[in-house]
Order: structure tokens, then sequence, then C-alpha cells
């Protein structure tokens, strides 16, 4: 087989590799199972894909994606802002300078929608996701103080956000029995809403981070300004609050936003309520860890560089291609072989074997004194003799040659 045929099979199974490994990451990116549950990039049942694109289709409407940090996000314009999947943990991970950022968003007349992903206790949850040992509970608690006393170091703006004092919530767990009914609309909500919603989330809301009941919950949120819309085993679990010129509203769990649920159970008026007059909504990914890249490539595609950089690869391959194949048809090959012969070649090869390079010049002025007669060497001191002390060694040579050829 020729060079360039070798060539050319190899660039065939290169690209043959690159096309099926572009084709089966497009397949997984298209379902979306790449990206965290609740995400508006999935496509699979546990997505909110569904509810990202028909909001898209709505006129008036202006929907996106965010995936950069909350405080750079435009507070000029106000927009509902919904954070799907959000976790407890996620929750109480947000530090300062993110909440304080939210919160001026809803005083600036936002709307900010946070939808929990559902959570069970430990009583209600699988064996496979239950609690460990006391052993582990105990390593729990030892590593939450070793976190409390590093996050006591820290500056303000870099600690944890106390919700409770901020929004006057927090997000607790205990095990629920409502046999079957689900989440039920709250007397005094609006009428438009479901009147009850499939619920398994075991996540609902208190104004205090302590223990409560659920009349104790209720009515500690209806102090501070919050209104309880659907409550679960009678804890309210969707609430709404007016704050500045915005609202807040709190779901503890995300079923109804999901794909599976706009395909089998869908709650229309729930999902419009939720976006509630603004003319702008965005869906936030962040808290996911879906975070925009912005290398190279991301400006590249965002500044239109794309068709450069293609260009760019063109011309490497032209490069490569330049380097390895030949343009002009190489000559032909002779059949005889030739043979290269120096008329010194036998004694140069004499003196590497037998002379070490420091010892050549002495040996070949032993060999002259040998051979030479005592004449000769008579007249070679005798034309050194005569030229004056400081003559160079181009002269000192010229005066033995010429003195040698004398007859």
């Amino acid at each position: 087989m020729s060079r360039r045929l070798q060539i050319l099979g190899f660039v065939a199974i290169v690209l043959f590799l690159i096309v099926g490994f572009a084709r089966l990451y497009s397949d997984r990116l298209s379902g979306g199972d790449l990206f965290p549950p609740y995400s508006t990039l999935r496509a699979d049942p546990l997505g909110t894909r569904a509810y990202f694109e028909a909001l898209s289709e709505m006129p008036g409407l202006t929907v996106r994606r965010w995936m950069r940090p909350f405080q750079k996000l435009d507070t000029s314009r106000p927009a509902t802002i919904i954070l799907p999947g959000m976790t407890r943990e996620a929750w109480a991970g947000f530090v300062r300078q993110e909440s304080d950022a939210l919160d001026a968003l809803v005083r600036g007349g936002s709307r900010i929608v946070v939808v929990f992903a559902p959570e069970l206790t430990p009583q209600s949850a699988p064996a496979s996701v239950r609690k460990g040992s006391p052993a582990e509970a105990a390593r729990k608690k030892k590593r939450e103080e070793e976190e409390a006393k590093r996050e006591a170091e820290l500056p303000e703006r870099l600690r944890r956000t106390d919700w409770v004092q901020l929004w006057g919530v927090a997000a607790k767990l205990r095990w629920m029995a409502d046999r079957g009914q689900g989440a039920v609309r709250v007397e005094g909500a609006a009428d438009r809403l479901p009147p009850t919603l499939p619920w398994k989330s075991e996540v609902y809301f208190d104004a205090s981070s302590g223990s409560s009941n659920s009349v104790a919950s209720s009515a500690a949120l209806a102090r501070v300004g919050w209104k309880s819309l659907y409550t679960r085993a009678s804890f309210p679990v969707l609430i709404e609050r007016s704050r500045g010129l915005g609202s807040i509203v709190l779901a503890s769990d995300a079923y109804f936003l999901s794909n599976e649920a706009l395909r089998d159970r869908r709650f229309p008026e729930l999902l419009s309520w939720l976006v509630g007059s603004q003319a702008s909504v965005v869906f936030c990914e962040t808290h996911l860890g879906v975070k925009e890249d912005l290398g190279i490539a991301a400006l590249a595609r965002r500044y239109g560089l794309t068709g450069a950089a293609a260009l760019a690869l063109v011309l490497a391959a032209l490069f490569i291609w330049r380097r390895t194949a030949l343009f002009v048809p190489p000559l032909p090959e002779s059949e005889e072989t030739e043979l290269a012969y120096s008329q010194t070649a036998g004694l140069e090869a004499l003196l590497r074997r037998a002379v070490k390079p420091a010892d050549l010049i002495s040996c070949c002025i032993g060999e002259w004194k040998q051979a030479t007669r005592s004449s000769d060497e008579a007249r070679v001191h005798a034309a050194l003799a005569a030229l004056p002390p400081n003559a160079s060694v181009p002269e000192r040579y010229n005066a033995i040659v010429r003195a040698l050829k004398r007859r």
C-alpha cells in the first residue's frame, strides 16, 4: 500500500471517530441526562424543559436561562426569576452577597419563585437512603461544628445567609401523613388555583428555626407577612409574600414544574400564576451547578468567530497535508547502486583506528622526522631562524614550505 493511501485511510478513521463521538455527545445532550434534575436543559421526566419552552412560545413574554452568579442579574427591569430544583443544602449554603442580590431584585419589583426538590424524612424514605449509624451522625455533627467555626472567620459577605432574619422563613423537614390528599388549597387563596396538587415532599416552611406544629407554623408565617396557599397535612408547603415592590413564592415540591407533570397532570392555572404579571422570565441554573463557560470557545461563539475558527482548522489541515504529502511527484528511484570512493578514504580509516585525535599532530611530526633527511631539517631550522620573533603561524608555515621546496 502506498503512503498516500495510508494517510487517506488514517484521515478517514479519525473523521469517523470524530463524527461518532459528536453524535453520541449530541444524543446525550439532547436527552438532558447530563444535567441535574429540574434543569431546563433536561428533556426527560425529571427536567423542566417543557415548561421553559412553553413559556418561550407565549407572545409578549421573554424567557431566558441564567447560568452566572446571582449578583450579576440585571436589577434595572423587574422580572420573574425562577429557581427550580432547589435543595435545602443549597438553600442553606447561600452566602450573604447572593441573598442580598436576590433581596435587591425583590425590592426592585421582581418576583422570586424558589421551588424545592422533593425530599423525604428517614422514616418515610427507602432503606437505601436512610440515615446511617449513630457514629455517622456524630461525625456529621462534628463536621457541622468545624464548618461553623471556619465560617465565623470569614468576612460578612461570604458568610451563610440566615433566611429567618432576612425573609422570615425557614425550610424544614418532618414526616407527614396526608393519607394521599397531597397539597390542599388553603381557604382564602385564589379560586383559579387547583384545589389539590400531587405532593410527595416532606419539606415545609416555618418562620423560626426551632421545632413547631402545623398550627404554629402557619400562625408564625402570617405574623411576618407570609400567606399560606397550600398545605400538606396542615403544614405550609406553598407560600407567598410581598416585599418592597416585588414578591416571593416558595414551594417545597417541584413536581408540578417537571416534564412528567406537564405530560400526565398539568396545572396551567398554577404555572401561569407563578409567572405573575412580569413580561420577562429568568430560569436560574446556577444553584444547580450549571454555570456558563467563559472560556475561549464560549467567547468565540458569542462574538461570531466560529467561522474564523473553522477557517483556522482548515488551514492547519492543509499545512499538515503539505508536510506529509508531496504535490510534485518524487524522482524515480535508480535500480543501480552507486558507490562513493575517495583516494584518501583508506588513510582516513586507518588513522581513525590507530591514532587518537589528540596524538595526531605529534604522530605526524614523528613520522616526518623519521622519513626526512638531516639537510631538510637544517633548512627548516634556518628558515625559522630568519624570521622575526613575532612572526605569525601562517608566516612560519610558508617559510617552512619554501625551504623544503628548494633542491
